[in-house]
């Protein structure tokens, strides 16, 4: 392949590898940078820009990606014969074009610009004219690496160069986690896979309006509101979870997707149970989730609420008064009879439990014994948030 690395077999066997080892470094860097992490991100750029008429698929993308910009940098490379400690500087074009295409910002659906490119890019060309310039002045300088081959100091200063510029394409490019999750998000209940999406960001504790929407989507599409919708933090906007709220938009679905949620008369209950349970509204919670679930079949979040309430409701008044039908008139007497005592109900003992714990807060080391053992239970949200 004499384009990709010319007469390479002419050159000491430290340029060979190094020129070998950056290309290495590079393309995988590129490829999985884009396919692991930025690959929603593009997504929603493609999606924009296109007006939804062309979609971005991961591996075909960073395929073509990695591939044009290889292509770059051996252009580069041919006109700046920076063959030693310089290498890694002819890889700064195709970094450059790399963090520029995944800096897409998290607000693109508002309107698409370069923010501040249009000044850096030319900023930064100058700079790198200049470097490569000093460098080319002193290659004839350098001395030969004492150590040919792969462990020559020649090949791991290129590396850590190289190191660096992918650290600064990661800081630069488009790092917002909220978006990152919200993209990923959309693009899988656009495929109809909720029960993946029900998973983004289940260990991570950033969370939107927008997140939230969307993951109490997933979860109703699933009928999996009652069980785990506590189980991740959430910021709700307005009175309510559903697509319609202002501020809740989204960029790869429309309407007409978000709203086949409530055709579902089971999902708007599970929306309106939720949005109680939110609110605290202990006492309205029960009078409707006790007519709409049997015992039997409670979701873990309804269950743990209705233990609040069945622990703070008042004990039903003893029957004491019978009337007594001969004298016309009421006698009070005690009734004798068996009492058999019910069996404990393990919600509430559970629910003692996690009360007894919360009284010694505050110390050492059991506030996080309770975030672990009930972080995921409506309990933590009742008695540990504020209002």
């Amino acid at each position: 392949m004499p384009f990709l690395f010319f007469n390479s077999q002419q050159w000491p066997a430290t340029k060979r590898y190094t020129v070998v080892a950056c290309s290495c470094a590079f393309c995988l860097f590129s490829f999985c940078y884009l396919l692991f992490y930025q690959t929603d991100v593009l997504v929603a750029g493609q999606h924009v820009l296109s007006e939804g008429k062309t979609h971005y698929v991961g591996w075909v993308g960073a395929v073509l990606i990695t591939l044009t910009l290889f292509l770059l940098q051996r252009v580069v490379f041919m006109f700046t014969k920076l063959s030693k400690r310089a290498h890694f500087l002819t890889y700064f074009p195709s970094m450059l074009i790399l963090t520029i295409i995944t800096d897409v910002s998290s607000s693109i659906d508002q309107g698409f610009s370069f923010g501040g490119w249009y000044v850096a890019v030319p900023i930064l060309l100058l700079l790198f004219a200049g470097t490569v310039w000093g460098a080319r002045q002193m290659e004839p300088f350098e001395p030969e690496p004492a150590s040919p081959g792969i462990t020559s100091r020649t090949i791991w200063i290129n590396l850590v160069g190289l190191l660096v510029m992918m650290v600064l394409t990661g800081i630069f490019s488009n790092g917002d986690e909220a978006f990152h999750q919200r993209m990923k998000m959309e693009r899988l209940i656009a495929k109809g896979k909720y029960a993946q999406a029900i998973k983004v960001g289940r260990n991570s504790q950033v969370a939107d309006p927008q997140i939230t929407m969307l993951r109490a989507f997933a979860l109703s599409k699933k009928g999996l509101m009652g069980e785990h919708f506590f189980e991740y933090p959430f910021v709700r906007e307005g009175k309510t979870l559903m697509h319609d709220t202002i501020g809740n938009r989204t960029i790869l679905l429309n309407d007409s997707i978000l709203a086949t949620v409530v055709k579902s008369s089971r999902a708007r209950l599970d929306y309106k149970l939720i949005d109680m349970l939110i609110d605290r509204d202990i006492d309205g919670f029960a009078s409707t989730v006790q007519k709409a679930y049997p015992d039997s079949i409670m979701p873990k979040h309804y269950a743990e609420a209705l233990a609040i309430y069945k622990k703070n409701a008042p004990p039903p008044p003893p029957k004491e008064e019978e009337k007594d039908s001969k004298k016309g008139k009421k006698k009070k007497e005690k009734k004798e009879e068996v009492v058999v005592e019910p069996a404990p109900d393990p919600m509430l003992l559970r629910l003692d439990g996690f009360l007894k714990m919360k009284e010694k807060k505050d110390k050492p080391g059991v506030a996080l014994q309770l975030k672990r053992e009930f972080g995921k239970t409506y309990w933590y949200y009742y008695y540990m948030t504020e209002e």
